[in-house]
């Protein structure tokens, strides 16, 4: 919501262009610096690479870590 909320925040005050795909890389690459918030989520960081999360968020972002990715 966070990145949302600033994307709109540039659009009202500042005239922006939206641009769907870099707002979405955004989100995710916020999720992803987010991820060591938690000794659960540094774990799961660890894991992962950040491209995974580009290409296979939905994958990612489920509490049950035995769900593979394609």
């Amino acid at each position: 919501m966070w990145v949302v909320w600033k994307t709109r925040n540039s659009v009202v005050f500042d005239n922006a262009a939206v641009s769907v795909p870099k707002t979405m890389h955004h989100i995710k690459s916020t999720i992803w610096q987010w991820l060591n918030m938690s000794p659960k989520a540094m774990e799961l960081r660890e894991e992962m690479q950040f491209t995974d999360l580009i290409h296979g968020w939905r994958y990612i972002m489920v509490e049950d870590s035995s769900v593979q990715g394609p």
